[in-house]
Parts: C-alpha cells; structure tokens; sequence
C-alpha cells in the first residue's frame, strides 16, 4: 500500500499500522463512494468503517505468532523466513518442478490454491503477504493489491462465505442485490431498479478496490458448508479480474479434492539448509551454531524440514540448551503434535467419519502400515495399489470398512499429514525418521517380532528404536540377540548399523545379566577384529555404565579360561558347571564368552 519507497522495518509500530489502515481506507472511500450508493442507497461509510475494523483485526493477526508454550507472542517478520513454492509433488516429479518465491504470489494473474503439510508455513504465508500489502511498497507493477481481505474458514460462523463477506463490506446481505441505475427515458432520467447477483457485487467491489482475498483453510471448514463455500469460490474467480483483484486460498495437501477452474495450484517447499539455518538464528542469535551441530548427531534432523516441527525443536534448545539424548522423545512429541495436539491448540475440531477411530486408533493404524511397507513391501515410497492391498489386510483390526479403502487413507492424510501424496499415484511417509518410529512401536507390542528376525536385518533402524521404547532395554535387547538363533542372522555390516543406530536412540538401560549375556555372545562373533567397526560400536556401548554393570554382573557365572588365544585384545570365558538360574525368558545363556582384555582389572574382583 506505501508508495513513499520505503519497507518494513524489524519491528512494526503501531504508527505505521494506523498509518497504512488510513491509506487503505482513503482509497476505499475513493473508489466505493459511487458503488457504494448505487446499491440499496448505502451510506458509503458503513464500507469504510466495516473494512477498518476489518483491516485492525487483520493487522493484529498478521503481525503475531503466538506459539505454543512460550509466554509471549513473536512478531511474523522477526521470527519467520520467506518460503519457496512449486507445483505440487502429486502433479509433477520433484526435480523437474520450478520454485517460485512468496512474493510471485502478489503478482496479478491466476488467483492461486496453496498448499502444504500440517505445519508446512501456509497461516504463516498469508500473515506475510498481508503485512507486504499493508506495509511495503511494490516491488513489481504488476502488484496492484492495495488492501487484503482475510477470512478465516474455521471461523466461518454463517451460512456462507458471501455472508462472510458481507459483513466484512458492510454490505446488506441477499441472494439478490437491488442497484439503483439513472438512465434517459422519453427524454427524461428515471431511476431504474435491477437485480445483481450478490457474488457479482462482492466481486466488482474486489475489483474496484484492488483488494486481494485471502481464505484461510480451507481444510479446517466446516464439512456442512465445504461444498456451498467451493461453489462460492469456482463463482468469485469467475468473477473477480485477476489483473486487479485476487484471491489466494490455503489448504492442506492431503485435502485438495475439489477442481477450482481458472486456479493455479502451488504447493510450499520443505525447508532447505539455508531456510533452517536463517529461522534458527531469528530464534537463538549466538546459540545458534550449538543447535545447528547438535542436530547433527540426532537421527531426527530430517524433522526441520517443515516449519512447526523446526520451531518445536528450537524451543525444545532454548529452554534447555540442548537437544533430548533420546530422540524417541521427539518422535513422541511430534506425533502426538501432528495427530491432535495442533489442531486443538489452534481450536480445530476434525472429526472422524468412522465410529472409534480417534487420534490414538490412528496412530496403532499408522504403525501397522509403516511396519507392514518397511518389512513387507520393504519400500519406502508405495503405489495407491500396494497402499490399498496394505490396508485390505489392516482394516478389519480396526473396525474399519473393507470398501472404502482411498476414503479412510484421505482421512489420514488430510488430518495428520503422516501420509502424503508425493507424485502420481505414489505416496510415503513425511518422514523417514517417523516412519522408523511407527514401525517400531508396532514391532515393540507385537509377540511375533523376535521369531522373524531375519526380517529385520536388511534395515535394522527400527529394532534400534523398538529396544529404547521398550520399558526394559537391557532385557529387550538380551531377548532379541539370544532368542531364536537370531544372532547368526546377522553379519558384520548388519549389525554395526544396529549398534550404531542403537546409540544414536540412547535407550535408559537397566542392569541386567540378560544384557550382560548378549554382551558376551556378540563379543564373541564379532569382536575377533578389534579394529572392526562393530568392535568400536561394542566399546561405545560399553562406555554407558548400566551397560557395563550389566556385563560385569554377568560375568560372575563364569571362569576365565586358561587358553591361549589368537586374539590377545579379548579374554575368553567359559559357564561354570555349576551355573543355576532362572531366567524369566527362558533363553540360551552362552556357554562361552569374551569381553576386552583392558577390562579385565575394572570387570572381575
């Protein structure tokens, strides 16, 4: 709206917001002041004060971002970052797909759909471009917007949006509007009355005003005005002239399902590096080197590539000063924010078409599907066909209808945006770090993980996630490596990526000789080497004390053999003849051992 050249500073003032509010309303008096009159015979003022209180209410939400579990609010343009767009991943392949910048959007031309995940920036998106349109001069002629319009969907309390927007004009709301036309009849002027549909009107006045309209959410309508308000819509960009007026509608990716004629679909990029670095010194200043590298030694950094779950990670550094050990606190965290949490702290209600399937019902429902695409299928991204044979075999777990297969997977994907539509007919999980995490809460409460274990040794992540989760790692973990043979499933590659991976999770181990005797059993197939990676993974293990009591414990069963052996870094033990235990897993206790030599003085009396 300026025009003087400047822009908008770090901080906004409350003199240069009323400033920009009396502009807009000087031109609206200017252009509506004929229109105005020619309807009903309105007083031309009621527009004027209606959109003031209007463009208050927007200033008010587009300034702030109030996040949850900080006291106070931050200011968008302090504490947010310009994001990129592209054509959506369902329509078109990644690499091929131009990026466009936040402020194409204000260029005249095809009103436009955003879309993004849950979280992905799109409220924020707006709250920019409303503060671009009030705030700063244009950098382009062909961003003609003098004033933004804003109608938040979820709190679309009539019948319509034309009623919304009614009220926003301060406009007389009917199907029909009467205008007032003089025209020349038998050589005299008569006052000629006409009827205007009301969209139409709504639209000239657009146009006439150079407004830009921006719908909030559109997935957050209500389901009983969805399709009243998308007919409304296909009616305004029929209507509105793209070259002065503009509408720009946000929604979440798994919910577009309604074709809008004359919209051009555009869809936010996740963050790049640069992204994630520039909102993170907005939010830490000088702290912002410590975050960045300790993001480096979590398995979880692929999170920040969607705004909410970075601004999650950051406030979980500021308050504490650094990064949870174990990140399966995040993933608690995440997915909980993801299925319910955002959605009720923003006062979103979704509710579920099917009787029982809550937010918790979901999540089971999500960790059969990662479990069954991981070990099943063992593919990362799927075909709608193998993500509909997957759910034939699930539904009937959870009382969910056999037929109706697309409608329960779109439910999913437009509440939790865990799912997503990443191309024609391909989908995935948002993240690998997520997907790993699902999969091992099912494999954590399944009796038939530890059997198959030959099943999980092409990608052994999950099995490193399943024993942190577990209430008792130590055990967990001792079950699994001397059950069922399982230990000879794996080779040396294998299992140096599931230690490595397991330190990475940082399970609360407790002292346990059943832990203490898997020690012993991998020490012995796979510790030969002792410049080996999976003997470095052994010694890193052994650096956590529960670990280490744990095989110092164990070794009270045995004796220390006389043998010499080829590999002087280990010393070798044998099971005692008069070993007796109950072991409440009933499992193979080794009858031979070995643990490093320079431990010797530290593990035995």
């Amino acid at each position: 709206m300026p025009t003087d050249g400047t822009h908008m500073e770090v901080s906004i003032t409350k003199e240069a917001i009323a400033v920009a509010v009396k502009l807009c309303i000087n031109w609206i008096g200017q252009k509506f002041v004929k229109l105005v009159r020619a309807y009903d015979r309105q007083d031309d003022s009621k527009v004027s004060h209606a959109v003031e209180k209007h463009l208050q209410g927007v200033v008010n939400w587009a300034t702030h971002l109030q996040i949850f579990g900080m006291t106070k609010s931050l200011l968008v343009n302090k504490a947010t970052t310009p994001l990129l767009l592209r054509e959506p991943r369902m329509f078109s392949a990644l690499k091929s797909s131009k990026k466009k910048s936040e402020d194409q959007l204000l260029l005249a031309g095809d009103h436009i759909l955003l879309l993004g995940d849950p979280g992905s920036g799109k409220t924020t998106t707006l709250k920019r471009l409303a503060l671009k349109v009030l705030l700063e001069s244009p950098g382009n002629k062909k961003d003609v917007f003098q004033y933004p319009i804003v109608i938040r969907l979820r709190e679309l309390s009539e019948k319509s949006l034309s009623t919304g927007l009614a009220k926003v004009l301060g406009l007389f709301h009917n199907e029909k509007l009467h205008k007032y036309v003089r025209r020349k009849e038998r050589g005299k002027y008569v006052t000629v009355v006409e009827e205007h549909d009301f969209l139409a009107t709504v639209a000239e006045f657009l146009n006439q005003g150079r407004a830009l309209l921006m719908l909030d959410g559109l997935d957050e309508l209500n389901v009983r005005l969805r399709q009243k308000v998308v007919d409304e819509v296909r009616q305004l960009c029929w209507y509105i002239d793209g070259s002065k007026s503009k509408i720009i509608i946000s929604c979440r990716s798994g919910d577009y399902t309604d074709h809008i004629e004359g919209i051009t679909v555009l869809e936010i990029c996740p963050l790049s590096k640069s992204q994630v670095e520039s909102i993170a010194r907005k939010w830490l200043g000088k702290k912002t080197t410590g975050f960045l590298a300790s993001l480096k030694n979590v398995p979880y950094y692929d999170l920040t590539d969607r705004p909410l779950l970075l601004t999650e990670l950051l406030l979980v550094y500021s308050r504490y000063g650094y990064l949870p050990e174990q990140p399966n606190q995040i993933y608690r965290k995440v997915i909980g924010l993801l299925l319910e949490e955002w959605d009720a702290k923003r006062g979103v209600r979704r509710q579920s078409k099917y009787a029982g399937f809550n937010p918790n019902r979901k999540e089971d429902f999500l960790s059969a599907l990662a479990y069954y695409l991981t070990y099943t299928l063992k593919q990362k991204s799927f075909s709608e066909n193998k993500l509909l044979v997957a759910y034939e075999k699930m539904c009937y777990s959870f009382n969910l209808p056999k037929e109706e297969a697309k409608e329960v997977v779109q439910e999913i994907q437009t509440h939790t945006g865990i799912v997503m539509q990443v191309g024609t007919n391909r989908y995935e999980f948002c993240h690998l770090s997520l997907q790993e995490y699902l999969c091992a809460n099912y494999m954590l409460r399944s009796p038939t993980t530890i059997p198959y274990m030959s099943h999980f040794i092409a990608y052994p992540a999950p099995l490193a996630i399943a024993v942190s989760l577990s209430s008792q790692p130590g055990n967990w973990f001792g079950a699994l490596m001397l059950s069922y043979n399982n230990l000879n499933q794996f080779n040396e590659e294998s299992m140096g990526s599931f230690l490595s991976r397991l330190i990475l999770e940082r399970p609360d181990f407790e002292v346990s000789d059943t832990l203490g005797f898997a020690l012993l059993a991998i020490f012995g197939q796979f510790g030969t080497d002792s410049v080996s990676r999976v003997y470095y993974y052994l010694e890193k293990i052994l650096e956590l004390t529960p670990v280490f009591e744990s095989l110092k414990s164990s070794l009270r069963w045995y004796n220390i053999s006389s043998q010499r052996r080829s590999t002087p870094h280990l010393c070798e033990v044998e099971l005692r003849k008069n070993y007796y235990r109950l072991d409440m897993f009933r499992l193979p206790v080794p009858s031979t051992g070995f643990f490093p030599e320079k431990l010797r003085v530290r593990l035995l009396p």
